[in-house]
């Protein structure tokens, strides 16, 4: 394999080795299904490794044959399933990392314009940083805020003489 070295490729092989599921066909796929309703799972609100989540995602990878899904969540999964409304959000969330450092996490939600409005997109981004183990607090900024954080930055950093560069903005 390029760019890995022997002690690497070793390590790597005995991996593979003790889970042959790994490079069996499918797997891929799976990986892909699963992440797709974990996705789903944070949509729905369900806290990340939560009984209610495991129970929801077993449901999903194993069509039907374990797991359930909570039936107060029948109608918000039908409308997150059937709703072309969920949009793709950009969000910056400052936060702590995993080794307990102060960090700027840039994540990607889906949310509806009501979720949006409603700030619940701010409970989504949470969500996603406390599955990728990073701590509060959290303060969250949507796209419209990233001039103004930009503009902070360089203003504390002694570089207020360069021009801004506007960032993407998913709101409009």
């Amino acid at each position: 394999m390029k760019g890995i070295n022997n002690a690497e490729q070793s390590k790597l092989e005995a991996i593979i080795q003790a889970n042959p599921a790994l490079v069996e066909p499918g797997f891929l796929e799976s990986c892909q299904k699963w992440e797709a309703v974990q996705e789903l799972a944070n949509k729905l609100g369900l806290a990340h490794g939560s009984q209610e989540a495991a129970q929801f995602i077993a449901y999903f990878m194993t069509e039907g044959k374990e797991g359930a899904i909570p039936s107060d969540l029948d109608e918000r999964i039908q409308s997150v399933l059937n709703s072309d409304a969920a949009e793709q959000m950009n969000v910056a969330v400052a936060c702590t990392n995993p080794e307990g450092s102060p960090d700027i996490l840039f994540i990607t939600i889906f949310c509806t314009p009501e979720e949006r409005r409603n700030g619940i997109w701010r409970n989504l981004a949470i969500d996603s940083a406390e599955s990728e183990s990073y701590e509060g607090p959290f303060v969250c900024f949507s796209p419209a805020d990233y001039d103004a954080i930009l503009n902070a930055s360089k203003t504390v950093s002694g570089l207020s003489d360069l021009p801004i560069v506007s960032l993407p903005n998913t709101d409009r």
